[in-house]
């Protein structure tokens, strides 16, 4: 009697912010971002570890997110195993050429400090480390020069349980990073950060392999409860033997 398993597994959550949005409010956008991927010490589902934004504009996303970053405070992981992990991955990627590293100010074990990354978009998909989810306080900044290194970016995503999208909405790169994103991910966020799940009917938290084992279902909201339920057909039964679930409330006969 084999048991399904719906289980989330990795998940880079990617977030693009577009060239108006930075223009218009980029302080806030970098403001929301830093207390988004540094919640519960970044150690969400749902955290944004991956943020892709114009080459031209890189630099000044860099240096606003650096700034919210300086403010974060000590971070403290879950466990030992799990801090020596994220400080492990952290001293990989300031080695990858092409990238260049912030990391904070901590006061050592067990406190860990945040840290950002930045790296093109050609450094980024010839690189695996950088590609994978780094669970803890941190996140990649890359730069992407024109639509046609968006759609290469894009291309190269694996599944995830969101993806957020920051700009206007008649701009070419809005519409084409939405379009591209939709088949990859359970969630799209207009606007805002992806951490934080409502709980309520519309929620769907699940999302492509390897986001989770089965994209089809949520984990989170009303329809979770599909995980536990097996389809069952009854055809042309009397209603005498059919299960009172599917009896009109009003009279002893079949619904619909």
């Amino acid at each position: 009697h084999p048991i399904p398993v719906f289980a989330e597994m990795s998940s880079l959550n990617p977030v693009f912010v577009l060239p108006e949005a930075i223009r218009e409010r980029g302080a806030a956008i970098a403001q929301g971002l830093v207390a988004s991927f540094t919640l519960g010490m970044g150690q969400f589902c749902t955290k944004p570890g991956l943020i892709v934004a114009p080459a031209a504009q890189v630099d000044a996303l860099a240096t606003l997110l650096r700034r919210e970053m300086s403010a974060a405070g000590e971070m403290y992981l879950l466990t030992a195993k799990i801090r020596d992990a994220y400080l492990a991955a952290v001293e990989e990627l300031r080695c990858q050429p092409g990238t260049d590293a912030w990391v904070g100010e901590s006061a050592g074990a067990p406190s860990v400090p945040a840290c950002l990354l930045v790296a093109d978009a050609a450094t980024y998909l010839t690189t695996p480390a950088l590609r994978a989810e780094l669970f803890g306080p941190a996140t990649v900044l890359v730069g992407v020069r024109d639509l046609g290194e968006l759609g290469d970016l894009l291309a190269g995503l694996e599944g995830s349980l969101t993806a957020t999208v920051h700009g206007d909405p008649t701009d070419p790169w809005v519409s084409t990073a939405v379009a591209r994103l939709a088949p990859r991910v359970g969630r799209l966020v207009f606007g805002g950060v992806p951490t934080g799940v409502t709980v309520d009917a519309a929620m769907h938290h699940g999302g492509p392999y390897p986001a989770a084992s089965s994209g089809r279902y949520t984990s989170v909201g009303d329809d979770a409860i599909a995980r536990f339920l097996r389809p069952i057909c009854y055809q042309d039964f009397p209603a005498a033997l059919l299960p009172t679930a599917l009896l009109s409330t009003t009279q002893d006969a079949p619904i619909g």
